[in-house]
């Protein structure tokens, strides 16, 4: 990701509420160093974690490293991808650690951004994604 120069790199980050407060801490600390602009989220099971808690700590370690690093919270997962797909331009990376792959996945089909495509073969006869060039078997355990 930290490759990425031909646009804005984005990242919607989150992680479980039953994780050590220095995880979070931590991943706030590595997202500050690969992207532009962080949108920092909360899954919807906090599992036992006062809502906003993760978020602030992810924060925390944004601001340690990069104080000037472009970040917000937004708390739901929905609005969170919702406003970096908004934020994207044709030639900016969105990435996006959900709770729900599956909603994930839906709300970029719904905005045209991927298209439907049957899996080409490889020369080694492994299926592979047409747009990214990976083997669906690596996609598909994503």
């Amino acid at each position: 990701m930290r490759n990425w120069t031909s646009g804005q790199r984005i990242g919607v980050i989150g992680g479980p509420g039953d994780r050590r407060d220095e995880d979070f801490v931590m991943l706030g600390k590595l997202a500050s160093s690969i992207f532009d602009c962080i949108i920092v989220k909360e899954d919807d099971d906090t599992r036992g974690r006062k809502r906003g808690s993760a978020a602030d700590l992810i924060t925390q370690g944004i601001r340690e490293v990069n104080p000037n690093c472009l970040h917000e919270i937004t708390l739901d997962e929905t609005e969170a991808i919702n406003k970096a797909l908004d934020l994207a331009t044709d030639d900016s990376l969105v990435v996006i650690l959900p709770e729900s792959v599956g909603r994930a996945i839906k709300l970029i089909k719904a905005r045209g951004v991927i298209e439907e495509e049957t899996p080409e073969k490889t020369d080694r006869g492994t299926p592979q994604d047409k747009q990214v060039g990976i083997p669906s078997s690596v996609l598909n355990s994503l």
